[in-house]
Parts: structure tokens; C-alpha cells; sequence
């Protein structure tokens, strides 16, 4: 394998720039994506770090027997970058292909542009341009519409061997699977080999058993999952399963903590959501209305909504349901606690990218082992399991968690100190949590890859 040491010593350096310019990229995260301060905050340090400590991260795969070197010479890779984490997944892309000299090109969400445009002009003025262009002279940044950069990614003419897709549901991934299959189709028509990563998406799951002694400390975690960058990463806790000998004590505390979220426009310190692409919002907006309509409850919605001042301070923005900036039109949507949700209901079966929290409660261990394993849960990104004596009292519950989905946290909070880290925690996930579709000789594969790193691991 090659020497990556002075690969290495070069990133050390971008996360040293990166730094330098630190409030300058948060801003532009504001700016480009309306994400509040605290999670812009997380995403900038998120890239330094990435920047600063890959050689950690290829320690650690090294001790988990991951064959690095059958990484070097994959040739041209392709990602498709999401607008609610962008300089996270900009950096785990890019550093996977710098290090080994991959060509790369990017393609930001539209919304991302301030951002990016920011940071090419930083690594510029610090002679780090030449970092952010390809062998043949080509800049990774690509502005062509999403659909456009991934028809291109996969001529047959086209160099590149690997598209990764982050946030895949949101892009390509139909309820019944037809594009997959398209995309299969497509891929079989090539003379070349090929994977095409569908990373993410969410679905995390919450489970709360019998007995519960630290109720406060799991309320906690479950406000701080649902409101994590205003409900709209993979990281978040999204189907919520509650032991109903446990609710009537949990449920009090989980108001307490959710009263005190604050829905605001993104450029106060102090907001926690901030507003959501209409698309989104929509979207969340007809999942509460699907949950209310067989039989859920409204225990919770934020009354503390609405700046007076949001983007530009013209009231004019408002058109009464949403505002607009630029060429996005957003929505603010309350921080929602429903309770009595069904089976498949769809905050539980489909994506939901919003502040909703919706718990289905349930009477024994196997009620929740049937659910994560119906064929109605597609999803199998992540866990939380809060409870007493789980390795004791719940082992079947705590194999069929550990079988069905990636990174599994027990009795504490995913971002506690010590728990997530950005470049050594699976980011993977089960089921349509992370699938690969490959071509090889002509024969298509689509399978889930099950727990893996977010990190262009071209050894997927």
C-alpha cells in the first residue's frame, strides 16, 4: 500500500485553514442551508476533525482487518452531497479520494452554493487550490442539476467507477423500488464495472422497555435525537416504541423537555429548529395528518414559533403558510409529540425529515421484535434501547436491535462525550439503510451492505 503519511500531513493542513476561517463556514452553512447555529456549529468542526484525524480512522479500520489498499487506483469517483450537512459529507467524500489520488467530482445541493463557493475561495488564498482540481484540470465542483451530474456519472463513456448518493431517499429511492430497478437496468446495459452507493437513510430507532429507572436522562435523549438539525439527518431518532407500563411517567418528562425547544429563525443562538424546504415540510406535514387520522394524538406543539425578523427582516417574505429565499421556499414547523401511533403509520414506515415525534407503544418485548422484523420497516439504520438489566431481561429484544441495524447505543444518549465520533462510528445501517448497486461482467447485484463507514470505502 502506498505511503499515505504525506497525504496525511496535507489534510492536517486544510483542517488548520478550515480553522482559521471557522465563523466565516458557519455562516455560510446559515446561509446556504438555514441550518441553526448549534448543528452549523457541528458541521464545520465535523470537517476539521475529519481533516485533522483521518490517520485515526485508518487505524482503527486497520485493526478491524479493513484492506485499505484495495482502495488505490479505483480511478474517477462521483457523490452527490446533501444540503443539511454539507461540509460533513463533503469532507468524508473527499478525503477518502485525495488520499489516494482519486479524481473526484461533486455535486452540492443547490442550496449549498454559498458554501462551497466560500470555501473554494479560502483554500485559494491559503495555495490550496490546486487541492480542488482533477488530473485533468477539471474542478470537483460540479453545477449541473442533480439529475444531469448522475446521468453523466454513468455513461457508459464516463471515467467514473463509484457514485455515492448520500440521503438517497430524498433523491432516488421510490416507495416500491422501481428506480432501483431502473438504475439496475441501466448499469446492466455497460461495458464496465461499476457500484452506485445509495448511503443513509434514517429510520433510527428508539425503544424504551420495562422497568425504566433514569427517565429523565432517556426524555432527554429523545428530545435531543427528534430535534437534532430541526428533525432532518439520518442521525435522528425517528420510530419511538415505549413500554406502556413505562409512558405514564415518561410522557410528562418528554413535554417538560419539549417545551423548552425553541423554534426560531436560524441566526439566533438560541434556536434549536429552525425552518424546513417545503418539500419537507409537506412531506411531515402529511405524516402527522396519516397518524391523526387513525387515531394518534397531538400531546405537544410548540407555541414558541416564528421569528418577528427572519432572513432579510421584510415581512413581505411571509405568504402566510411559507417564506421565501432565493429560489427555496421554507416552512417552520412546530416541535410535534404524538402519541397512539399505529403500526404503519407513516412517521414509523417512510422518512421523516421534521421535528415530529411519534410514539406507538407496546406490551412485551416480542410485539417490538415482530416490528423491527415486518416487512413493512424498510429502513434499519441505527438504535437506542433505554432500560434496566437489558443484557439480563431483554436479550432477545437486544439480538433482533443488534441484527436489524447498524450502531446500537444502550442507556445513553448518541451524542453524550464518548459515544458518537464522525470518523469512527458505523454510519451504516441494514435493510434500505445502505444499499449498493453493482455492475460486474455485465450482471447487476443489489444487496445492503450492512454496517459500514461513510468514508468513499471504495472496498464496499
Amino acid at each position: 500500500m502506498a505511503d499515505l503519511k504525506p497525504k496525511l500531513e496535507e489534510m492536517k493542513e486544510f483542517a488548520e485553514v478550515l480553522e482559521d476561517n471557522r465563523d466565516e463556514l458557519v455562516q455560510k452553512v446559515i446561509d446556504s442551508s438555514r441550518l441553526v447555529r448549534k448543528f452549523a456549529e457541528f458541521d464545520i468542526e465535523s470537517i476539521i476533525r475529519i481533516f485533522r484525524d483521518y490517520d485515526q480512522l485508518i487505524e482503527h479500520l486497520d485493526s478491524q482487518g479493513i484492506d485499505l489498499g484495495s482502495r488505490e487506483s479505483i480511478g474517477k469517483v462521483a457523490t452527490i452531497l446533501p444540503y443539511n450537512g454539507p461540509g460533513m459529507c463533503f469532507g468524508l467524500s473527499f478525503s477518502g479520494a485525495f488520499l489516494y489520488d482519486s479524481d473526484i467530482e461533486v455535486k452540492g445541493a443547490s442550496e449549498s452554493k454559498p458554501f462551497f463557493a466560500t470555501l473554494e475561495r479560502i483554500m485559494d488564498e491559503s495555495n490550496l487550490n490546486y487541492t480542488l482540481v482533477n488530473s485533468d484540470g477539471t474542478n470537483l465542483f460540479s453545477h449541473e442539476k442533480g439529475k444531469d451530474f448522475m446521468q453523466r456519472q454513468l455513461d457508459p463513456e464516463s471515467r467514473t467507477r463509484v457514485l455515492e448518493i448520500f440521503g438517497h431517499d430524498s433523491y432516488i429511492l421510490n416507495n416500491d423500488g422501481t428506480l432501483i430497478k431502473d438504475l439496475g437496468d441501466l448499469l446492466s446495459q455497460k461495458t464496465r464495472d461499476f457500484s452506485l452507493i445509495l448511503e443513509g437513510p434514517g429510520k433510527n430507532r428508539f425503544i424504551v422497555t420495562y422497568p425504566l429507572t433514569d427517565v429523565d436522562a432517556c426524555a432527554k435523549a429523545m428530545v435531543d435525537l427528534k430535534t437534532l438539525n430541526t428533525g432532518q439527518t439520518c442521525m435522528n431518532a425517528e420510530i419511538f416504541d415505549v413500554d406502556k407500563r413505562v409512558l405514564p411517567e415518561l410522557l410528562p418528562r418528554i413535554l417538560a423537555y419539549a417545551a423548552q425547544v425553541e423554534v426560531n429563525d436560524p441566526y439566533y443562538p438560541s434556536a434549536d429548529i429552525g425552518p424546513l424546504k417545503n418539500r419537507i415540510a409537506e412531506r411531515a406535514i402529511g405524516q402527522i395528518k396519516d397518524a391523526l387520522d387513525n387515531g394518534a394524538k397531538v400531546e405537544y406543539a410548540s407555541s414558541n414559533m416564528r421569528s418577528q425578523k427572519f432572513y432579510t427582516g421584510e415581512p413581505s417574505n411571509w405568504d402566510g403558510q411559507s417564506l421565501k429565499y432565493g429560489q427555496h421556499a421554507y416552512k417552520f414547523l412546530p416541535f410535534t409529540v404524538i402519541s397512539g401511533l399505529k403500526e404503519d403509520a407513516k412517521l414509523r414506515t417512510d422518512e421523516t425529515f421534521g421535528p415530529i415525534m411519534g410514539i406507538k407503544t407496546f406490551g412485551d418485548d416480542q410485539e417490538v421484535i415482530d416490528s423491527i422484523n415486518s416487512p413493512i420497516q424498510k429502513y434499519g439504520l441505527g438504535a437506542s434501547i433505554f432500560g434496566d438489566d437489558l443484557e439480563g431481561r431483554h436479550d432477545k429484544l437486544l439480538e433482533a436491535v443488534r441484527s436489524n441495524n447498524g450502531h446500537v447505543y444502550e442507556n445513553v444518549f448518541m451524542f453524550a462525550p464518548g459515544q458518537f465520533d464522525i470518523l469512527t462510528t458505523p454510519w451504516g445501517g441494514y435493510k434500505n439503510s445502505r444499499l449498493a448497486v453493482r455492475a460486474k461482467n455485465g450482471k447487476i447485484e443489489l444487496e445492503p451492505t450492512g454496517p459500514q463507514y461513510i468514508v468513499m470505502d471504495f472496498t464496499k
